[in-house]
């Protein structure tokens, strides 16, 4: 499954280059008998078969030769808007090989597809819309009454539209999983716990010595002074 994310990228390039080269191709085409017209999207048209062939021009009347805006203008607009489509998921694709599928193929597959409908029903609104302002009284197809075929110009943005939208669901179906590099875990060595000093023992100050409590060995009574060489009660010499 790896190796198949790794080559999602070619399905929108592959339908980027599709498109880019039917933008060269002819849009439309229609044959009577050994003449041939070939007609590109933005008008340029080219004759064969016939008594000057081959003859090139814009897509006009075959009588008066005037040129029908109403397929040139659609033509045009479709040409702008397929070409920065076309760029645009052409460097996408580039830019994501190997990578994460970006939402916006989905868009651009579907604005491939919708500038391939636009100019199919652009040219047939705006062809008919000429004929009606030229006097005619019934609705003329561009697609039908004049036998025109859709060329590669048209088929291509379909196709390369499914190739986009089809790597973007694929790549999005099989996922990509993240490769977030896991840290190695690290021994944890215990930091030795610092002993307290026991503070060295204050000197303390020498005492006094203790006093010596005498009492007279006659009557019992306590001697309060050291150097007293008789009893102050009964009189008893020490």
């Amino acid at each position: 499954m790896a190796e198949a994310r790794d080559f999602i990228w070619l399905c929108p390039f592959i339908g980027a280059i599709l498109v880019a080269i039917g933008l060269f191709t002819p849009a439309a085409y229609e044959t009577y008998g050994i003449i041939s017209t070939f007609i590109w999207m933005t008008g340029f048209t080219l004759v064969t078969g016939g008594p000057s062939d081959p003859e090139t021009g814009f897509f006009a009347e075959p009588m008066g030769g005037t040129v029908i805006p109403g397929y040139i203008i659609p033509g045009i607009i479709a040409t702008i808007f397929l070409t920065i489509c076309t760029i645009i998921l052409f460097v996408s694709s580039l830019t994501h090989r190997k990578k994460e599928i970006p939402k916006s193929w989905i868009a651009l597959g579907i604005l491939l597809i919708a500038g391939a409908i636009y100019f199919i029903a652009g040219v047939e609104i705006g062809f008919a819309t000429y004929w009606y302002n030229e006097g005619a009284t019934e609705h003329i197809s561009f697609w039908t009454d004049w036998d025109f075929n859709p060329g590669f110009a048209v088929i291509a943005p379909f196709i390369g539209g499914g190739l986009t939208l089809l790597g973007a669901i694929v790549g999005k179906a099989i996922g990509r999983p993240e490769s977030i590099a896991k840290p190695k875990a690290v021994p944890q060595v215990e930091k030795p716990v610092p002993v307290a000093k026991t503070p060295a023992p204050t000197p303390t100050p020498p005492t006094e010595e203790a006093k010596v409590v005498r009492f007279c060995s006659e009557c019992g009574t306590k001697i309060e002074q050291a150097d007293a060489t008789f009893c102050s009660v009964c009189g008893h010499k020490f």
